[in-house]
């Protein structure tokens, strides 16, 4: 279960958002970015979590008060284009 410690909302200093050249990834950007949310959008060209040294990748990228957001899907038309 997610607990909220904060007792009001509070704007994150930045958003890494994981999985954001995908369609969900994308829209959580634009609607942190209309927001004035600064935004680090990651995809798979960035860190291929199936590489060797990805977890490093990330931990470099990741800032101390960030907030993490991991999206990840598997689009149907993608899957049958891989067969």
């Amino acid at each position: 279960m997610l607990e909220h410690l904060n007792g009001t909302p509070t704007r994150p200093n930045r958003t890494v958002v994981m999985g954001a050249g995908g369609f969900v990834g994308a829209a959580i950007v634009r609607c942190l970015e209309s927001e004035g949310v600064p935004v680090l959008g990651l995809t798979r060209k960035d860190i291929d979590l199936a590489q060797t040294g990805a977890a490093e990748n990330l931990a470099g990228r990741l800032e101390e008060n960030d907030v993490f957001v991991a999206v990840s899907a598997v689009a149907p038309v993608k899957t049958l284009e891989m067969l």
